[in-house]
C-alpha cells in the first residue's frame, strides 16, 4: 500500500449514533488500584470501503465527549494484497503494529468495543466469515495474526527455496554406505567373553562377527583379535548392562551439480549384553559443505527451522548448547574422520583433480576435509606439498592454520627456500615446519646438520630463531646436547629452558660478565645460576638504572649536589635533598609511585624546571614518607606517598611546608627566580593542555577525575 495515496483518503468521522453512545458511556470507578477507572464501552469502531481499501477508524469516549471528531487510530486493510498498515493520529506516524500493541487511553480495554451494524457487515464481507467474532477487535486481530503468519511463510519460502535448489543436487548415499560405516567408520570394536578360570576362553569379536579363542584377557584391556587382527577391547559379560562406543566422525564426498559436497556424519554402536551379537548402529548426517570450483563454501546443517516449523537442511553454522560457554552456545567443532574413498574417483577428474585431496586421503587414516579445502584456498601450494609426499608439513598447515615460506620458483625445493637434496631429507624424515626452518637455516650457513639433530629440535618445536642468542657460539648439535643435559638435571622440558638460558645470558651481559666465555654461556646447573643472577640483579638494579639515567640525562648528578639549600627541618618534619640519582630511585621503589618507570621527572630536573625532594619525619629521617616535586622557588607541584596516594596526615605537613617556603625565599638568588618564572609558565601550559585533552585518571581514589584538576588541587604556590 502506498502511504501517500492512503494519506489523501477521507478521514473517517463518527456517526451521530456513535457520539450519542459515547455521551452515555460513563466510566465506572472500581476498588482495585490497578483498575481504578473503566469505561463500559470505551472504544468505538467505524468502517468503510475506499478504492478497495478497508478503512477502520478507532475512536475513544473521552475524545468524542470533548467534541473531537478525528479517530485515535486508523487501520487500512488491502485484502487482495493481503496486507495492513495503521496511522496513529496522536504520534502522527505510520505503524505496522498489530492491534494488541496499540496503546489505548487509561480505562479503555476494547473488550466491549462499539461497532454499528453497517460497519460490522462491511468488515466481515471484506475479510471473510472465518474472521467473524463476537468482539470486532478480536476478529481484526485474528486477521492481522493470519496475515503476519502468511507473510512469514512467504519470507521464509524465498530462503528455503534457494537452499532446496542446492540440496536437490545432493545424491543418495552409496549402497554400501551403511556397511562401510560399520566396518570402517566406527573403529571401536570389542571381544565379549564369559568369565572363566580356564586358560583359553571363547569370545565373540564384533568386527569379524566370529567366535574366537582368547587367553590372558581382562575386562577393558585392549588387544587384537586372533582371527581378523583388528584392534579390540575386551568386555566381560555381566560387568556392564550396556556397552556404547564413542561417537566417531565419517565423511562422504560427492558431486553436487557443478560443485562438490562434503557430508559430515556421526556414528556409534550399542551392544546389549543380553544380545551382544545383535548390535544397534546409530548414524546421523550432521552437516553439508558445498564447495564451488573456486572453493567458495556454503555450510548447511540439519535442524529445526522456526521459520517453517520443520526439521530440514538450514544454511548457516551449527551451534550447540554448552552450559560452560558464555552465552551457552558454541560452534559445533569438526573432527578428523575416515573418508569414504570410493566416491573420490567420481569427482577426482573434476573438482578434486588439482587439489591433492585424493592423495592425502589415500595416505592418511583420518582427515578433516573441510579444513583442508579452507587452507587450500588460502595456501594453494598445499597441493604441491601433498603430491611431493610432504604429508607432515601439509598436516601442520591444515591443523594449525600455520603458513610457511613459499615463493614461486622452478622447483618445489627452491620455492620452499631449500634445494633438492634438502627436500628429499624433509620428505624422508617426515618433517614439518620446524624441520623445514632448520633446513633453511642450514642452507643459509652452508652447513650440513645431522638429521637426528634436526628431528630432535622438531620434536620439541624449537626453531632456529629461538636460539639466535647462542647460535653464534655453539653448533646446533652442541645446543641439543646441552639442553638435553640441563633438562635431565632440572626435570623441565628443553623448550622451557630456552627462555631461562636467554634470560641468564642477558643478565650476565648487563652485569659485565663475559658472555663469550664458554664457561659462562655453557654454564653448569643453568637454573641454579640463573636464580643467583636474578638475586644479584635485584641488588644491582638501582646502580644499573642510575647509570642509565645519568647517561641519558647528563648533568643530573650536579643538579642533585646543588639541592642542599632546599633542606630544612623542625621538631616534627624535615626536607631532605637527594645526593645522587640512586637516592631518588630507592625512594620511588619504596613508595611505589610514578617516579618508577618515568623519565619525565629526571628531564625536568636536568632543565631545572622542577626538583624531587623528600619529606621525612624527624624521628625517622631514613624512612621514605612523601616525595615532593617542587619548582626552583619552592612551589610544591605534587606531594605523594605510597602508590601515589595522599593520606589525611598531609594536612599537618602542609603547615610545615608553608614555613619551609617562607624561609626558602630568603635563600633564592637571581638565577633561581628566573628559573621559577619559566617553571611557572611551563606548568600552567601543561595543565591547560591536559584540561583541553580531558585526560582522566583511573587510579586509587581518582576514578574518572581530570588530571588537570588533581594537579591544581595539589599545587602549593610559594606566596612569599
Amino acid at each position: 500500500m502506498e502511504k501517500r495515496k492512503l494519506k489523501k483518503m477521507k478521514v473517517l468521522e463518527p456517526s451521530e449514533e456513535m457520539v450519542l453512545a459515547a455521551e452515555s458511556d460513563i466510566p465506572v470507578i472500581g476498588n482495585m488500584a490497578y483498575d481504578r477507572m473503566k469505561y463500559p464501552i470505551g472504544l468505538f469502531i467505524q468502517a468503510e470501503m475506499d478504492e478497495n481499501i478497508l478503512k477502520i477508524g478507532f475512536f475513544v469516549t473521552d475524545i468524542l465527549t470533548a467534541g473531537g471528531r478525528r479517530p485515535l487510530y486508523t487501520l487500512f486493510i488491502d485484502k487482495e494484497k493481503d496486507c495492513f498498515i495503521g496511522y496513529d493520529y496522536r504520534l502522527k506516524k505510520w505503524t505496522n503494529k498489530m492491534l494488541d500493541k496499540i496503546e489505548l487511553p487509561k480505562g479503555v480495554k476494547g473488550d466491549h468495543a462499539w461497532c454499528d451494524l453497517n460497519s460490522r457487515s462491511q468488515i466481515w464481507e471484506t475479510l471473510g466469515e472465518e474472521y467473524r467474532k463476537d468482539n470486532v477487535c478480536y476478529g481484526l486481530f485474528h486477521f492481522e495474526d493470519q496475515v503476519r503468519e502468511r507473510q512469514k511463510i512467504q519470507k521464509h519460502l524465498k530462503r528455503t527455496t534457494a537452499w532446496d535448489q542446492i540440496m536437490k543436487y545432493v545424491r543418495e548415499t552409496p549402497k554400501d554406505w551403511e556397511k562401510w560405516l560399520k566396518k570402517v567408520g566406527i573403529t571401536q570394536n570389542y571381544i565379549f567373553y564369559e568369565y572363566s578360570r580356564k586358560k583359553n576362553i571363547t569370545g565373540y569379536c564384533t568386527w569379524c562377527e566370529k567366535n574366537v579363542v582368547v587367553n590372558g584377557v581382562k575386562h577393558n584391556r585392549t588387544g587384537k583379535c586372533p582371527n581378523c587382527r583388528h584392534k579390540i577391547q575386551y568386555k566381560a559379560v555381566g560387568r556392564q548392562r550396556m556397552v556404547k562406543s564413542k561417537e566417531e566422525t565419517a565423511y562422504l564426498l560427492q558431486t553436487c551439480g557443478d560443485n562438490f559436497v562434503i557430508r559430515e556424519f556421526r556414528a556409534d554402536v550399542k551392544y546389549d549384553m543380553v544380545a551382544y551379537t545383535k548390535p544397534v548402529y546409530n548414524w546421523r548426517e550432521l552437516r553439508r559443505y558445498v564447495f564451488d570450483k573456486d572453493l567458495n563454501e556454503k555450510e548447511f546443517y540439519w535442524g529445526y527451522y522456526h521459520g517453517t516449523e520443520e526439521n530440514r537442511w538450514i544454511h548457516g553454522s551449527l551451534n550447540t548448547y554448552n552450559p560452560y560457554c558464555w552465552g551457552n552456545c558454541r560452534y559445533e567443532l569438526r573432527y578428523p574422520g575416515h573418508i569414504y574413498k570410493k566416491s573420490l574417483h567420481g569427482i577426482k577428474n573434476n573438482q578434486l583433480k588439482r587439489s591433492g585431496f585424493h592423495e592425502l586421503a589415500r595416505k592418511s587414516e583420518t582427515v578433516e576435509p573441510v579444513a583442508y579445502f579452507h587452507r587450500l584456498k588460502q595456501y594453494p601450494y598445499l597441493e604441491q606439498l601433498i603430491k611431493a609426499g610432504l604429508n607432515e608439513l601439509a598436516k601442520e598447515i591444515i591443523g594449525n592454520s600455520t603458513s610457511i615460506f613459499y615463493k614461486e620458483a622452478d622447483s618445489l625445493g627452491h620455492a620452499l627456500g631449500i634445494d633438492m637434496f634438502r627436500l628429499n631429507r624433509l620428505r624422508n624424515n617426515h618433517g614439518g615446519k620446524v624441520f623445514l626452518q632448520w633446513l633453511i637455516y642450514e642452507k643459509g650457513f652452508k652447513k650440513v646438520m645431522k638429521d637426528n639433530v634436526i628431528s630432535w629440535f622438531s620434536k620439541w618445536q624449537i626453531c632456529p630463531e629461538e636460539l639466535l642468542f647462542v647460535l653464534d657460539r655453539m653448533r646446533p648439535e652442541q645446543i641439543k646436547n646441552y639442553l638435553e643435559k640441563q633438562a635431565k638435571e632440572s626435570e623441565k622440558k628443553p623448550k622451557e629452558l630456552i627462555g631461562t638460558w636467554k634470560d641468564y645470558l642477558d643478565m650476565a651481559s648487563k652485569l659485565g660478565i663475559d658472555v663469550k666465555d664458554p664457561i659462562i654461556y655453557r654454564v653448569r646447573k643453568l637454573e641454579k645460576r640463573h636464580n643467583e643472577l636474578v638475586q644479584l640483579m635485584i641488588e644491582k638494579k638501582m646502580d644499573i638504572k642510575a647509570e642509565e639515567i645519568a647517561e641519558k640525562f647528563p648533568g643530573i648528578e650536579n643538579v642533585c649536589e646543588n639541592l642542599r639549600k632546599y633542606e630544612y627541618s623542625d621538631h616534627t618534619f624535615q626536607i631532605v635533598a637527594p645526593r645522587k640519582i640512586k637516592d631518588i630511585l630507592e625512594e620511588g621503589e619504596e613508595l611505589q609511585h610514578c617516579i618508577i618507570g618515568k623519565d619525565t621527572y629526571f628531564a625536568r630536573m636536568v632543565k631545572q624546571e622542577s626538583y624531587l625532594l623528600f619529606l621525612r619525619k624527624k624521628n625517622a629521617p631514613q624512612k621514605p614518607y612523601y616525595t615532593l616535586e617542587v619548582e626552583p622557588d619552592g612551589t610544591v607541584r605534587q606531594k605523594r606517598t605510597y602508590f601515589n596516594r595522599q593520606n589525611p596526615d598531609i594536612k599537618q605537613a602542609e603547615k610545615f611546608l608553608l614555613r619551609w617556603q617562607k624561609q626558602l625565599s630568603r635563600k633564592l638568588n637571581k638565577e633561581d627566580k628566573i628559573l621559577s618564572l619559566k617553571s611557572r609558565d611551563l606548568r600552567k601550559k601543561e595543565i591547560e593542555d591536559l584540561r583541553e585533552k580531558k585526560i582522566k585518571v583511573n587510579g586509587f581514589g581518582f576514578t574518572g577525575k581530570l588530571l588537570a584538576d588533581i594537579l591544581e588541587e595539589d599545587l602549593m604556590e610559594n606566596a612569599a
